[in-house]
């Protein structure tokens, strides 16, 4: 049992340090808005879309309602120099201060 356990950890963390090489590239995680103002880049307005007309860019958040996905991407560049891109495949849900308005 202890030798299956030792495997397990050698595995892991061979596995660990593939993904910091850049061997695995990408990753999905939940995230969400952390932000006060509304920004239509990360986020959905999950409550006043009927009501208001506008962007809602520059708005108020009130709070957040649903996680959002993202799927972030280790590129390695000429110069070896790592960067990390994260792509929104769900926006995060919000509700909007504005809601409290109606």
């Amino acid at each position: 049992m202890r030798n299956m356990v030792s495997g397990i950890e050698k595995l892991q963390t061979q596995l660990k340090s593939a993904i910091k090489q850049g061997i695995t590239t990408s990753e999905v995680d939940v995230f969400q808005a952390n932000q006060t103002k509304f920004s239509d880049q990360t986020m959905e307005d999950e409550y006043s879309k009927d009501m208001y007309s506008g962007s809602g860019n520059g708005e108020n958040v009130l709070l957040t309602v649903g996680l959002g996905l993202q799927k972030s991407i280790i590129k390695v560049g000429k110069d070896r120099e790592k960067r990390e891109i994260k792509d929104i495949l769900v926006k995060s849900k919000v509700a909007l201060a504005f809601v409290l308005h109606q």
